[in-house]
């Protein structure tokens, strides 16, 4: 069977991005012919993202189109633009694709067989303003991020997804008919490494983004002394204000470290070392 994968925009390193190069080895793994596409690739990122893989495909990429190339950094519209595009290529094509699963918009557009939705598009604006106050900037934003999402999104696109708590979402954001649970893959080879003494360290990988509470790791810090907080995680166009308060709110502590955008041969190593994982999300679909 020849696959299409389509992830837009390698714009920072995250579970998404290593999703889709799993997806990729497991389904060549299957004896199926698999391509994978993109329209931008952030090469710091990409290897941050596959500079300890053995064998990391170079995606396919096709010209951004010039609606999502002006999104810029607004990443949540910019992702829907150009995976339309994208989608919409392909399937006009003469490739000859059996299936094209899109694994970055998180909207199940209608030009797709599947898609894997992290956490629906068209609910953006509803998680943030739960979470946070909004400013008006912000509001227009995400109602458009919505708007287009749900213009863009079929109900009768296949959606995987990565929770029983997603998949509800899911429904409710778009009235998707076929939902399917279907978790992330773990690489356990590189997790059977895992050994050895444990120290006074509490470790935390997220994206250094503001709907993930990683403020608190500071906060934490200060309370517990007698231990080492590692925050690691991948930074993006969100990340500044936050890097930047994390720097403010630790100044003076030893205790506290952030690392940025570090290989997974890092988290590993921290992973061996840690006795505590410190979760700061009030909540958190899979991790």
């Amino acid at each position: 069977m020849r696959v299409a994968i389509v992830h837009a925009l390698f714009e920072v390193v995250g579970g998404d991005a290593r999703l889709a190069l799993d997806m990729y080895r497991a389904l060549r793994e299957l004896g199926h012919e698999v391509d994978l596409y993109t329209a931008h690739v952030n090469e710091g990122a990409w290897r941050a993202l596959t500079g300890d893989l053995k064998e990391a495909p170079r995606p396919i990429t096709i010209k951004e189109p010039l609606a999502s190339r002006l999104a810029g950094r607004a990443l949540a519209l910019r992702s829907i633009l150009a995976t339309s595009g994208l989608v919409r290529g392909l399937k006009g094509s003469n490739l000859g694709y059996d299936v094209v699963l899109d694994t970055y918009s998180n909207v199940p557009m209608r030009w797709v067989s599947a898609a894997y939705v992290h956490f629906p598009t068209a609910l953006l604006l509803d998680f943030h303003r739960a979470h946070r106050r909004l400013s008006l900037h912000e509001r227009l934003y995400y109602g458009l991020v919505d708007r287009e999402a749900r213009r863009l999104a079929s109900r009768r696109t296949a959606v995987m997804t990565n929770s029983a708590w997603t998949a509800e979402h899911v429904k409710r954001a778009y009235g998707s008919q076929r939902v399917y649970v279907v978790h992330p893959p773990v690489n356990v080879e590189e997790l059977s490494t895992l050994g050895g003494d444990r120290g006074r360290i509490v470790l935390t990988v997220s994206g250094i983004y503001p709907e993930k509470n990683v403020l608190a790791i500071a906060d934490v810090a200060k309370l517990v002394p007698e231990a080492e907080f590692y925050l690691v995680g991948a930074t993006g166009p969100a990340s500044g204000p936050v890097v930047r308060e994390l720097k403010r709110r630790s100044e003076g502590l030893s205790n506290f470290h952030l690392e940025t955008n570090v290989s997974r041969r890092r988290i590993i190593e921290l992973m061996s070392q840690a006795s505590i994982y410190l979760h700061p999300p009030f909540a958190e679909h899979f991790g």
